[in-house]
């Protein structure tokens, strides 16, 4: 078996692979605080929870886009599973080559989302990952991750809002049942939530006509994209579990 840990900034994701099928799938929140011991012990009562043998633990690879935690995770896998993670970085083995201004400034969800898309999918893609950002990645056909656009996710959009507002409550993040609504709480709902989903179907149609491509395949992955996926009027793929398959691809090559 193998572990796959996709950490973000919001949530931290684990998933357990046996024969290269996930098997089971965590989330738990981010938590900058904690120590090794803690993520360590965390994790032990999950895996007993739900009968999981950490013996049978073969590798463990880890996509981070929070370096204060990147120690401490790989601290953390070496106590408790006697083992050496590979962490997503430079030198990494990953089949797509990064055609940026400054690659070094690339996150590595991004990459290893392409990588999963690429693998899984083939090439000539746009990925959108509905995180705590929401991020269009476009990689060509000649496995180029090509670039894209970082927009506010919908929930930190949601939390803006509030913040910067006096008299505005925060409402769930539910969809309204109309767009033009007559009670407050529902017009924050609309205009987050069916803004967000205006915003993707326009910049899909505008990066289809930027790049002359129709052919475009779109995939949508990330926590938040459960809350819009259903209302949005394009053709796409929807894969929750894009960014663990795409590091279960990347340990392979790199093994």
């Amino acid at each position: 078996m193998h572990i796959c840990m996709d950490i973000g900034n919001t949530n931290i994701v684990i998933g357990i692979f046996e024969n290269n099928i996930i098997i089971n799938r965590f989330r738990f929140s981010t938590n900058t605080l904690m120590t090794a011991d803690e993520y360590g012990i965390k994790i032990m009562q999950l895996f007993n929870y739900n009968n999981i043998n950490k013996d049978l633990i073969e590798g463990f690879i880890i996509s981070s886009v929070v370096p204060e935690l990147d120690l401490v995770i790989k601290m953390m896998v070496k106590k408790y599973f006697g083992i050496e993670p590979i962490l997503i970085g430079p030198g990494i083995k990953t089949g797509i080559h990064i055609k940026l201004d400054n690659p070094k400034q690339l996150g590595a969800d991004l990459l290893v989302g392409a990588v999963g898309v690429v693998e899984k999918y083939g090439a000539n893609s746009l990925i959108i990952d509905i995180g705590t950002a929401l991020t269009m990645v476009y990689v060509n056909d000649k496995k180029e991750f090509s670039g894209g656009s970082i927009c506010a996710g919908i929930k930190g959009s949601l939390k803006s809002l509030i913040n910067s507002t006096s008299k505005l409550s925060t409402p769930t993040l539910d969809v309204p049942e109309k767009v033009v609504c007559n009670d407050t709480l529902a017009c924050i709902q609309s205009g987050i939530v069916f803004g967000h989903i205006s915003m993707i179907e326009g910049l899909v149609s505008k990066i289809k006509k930027e790049l002359n491509n129709d052919n475009l395949k779109v995939l949508l992955t990330g926590g938040n994209s459960i809350i819009i996926k259903d209302h949005l009027n394009i053709d796409f793929i929807y894969d929750e579990n894009l960014l663990l398959e795409g590091l279960l691809d990347i340990y392979t090559k790199n093994e």
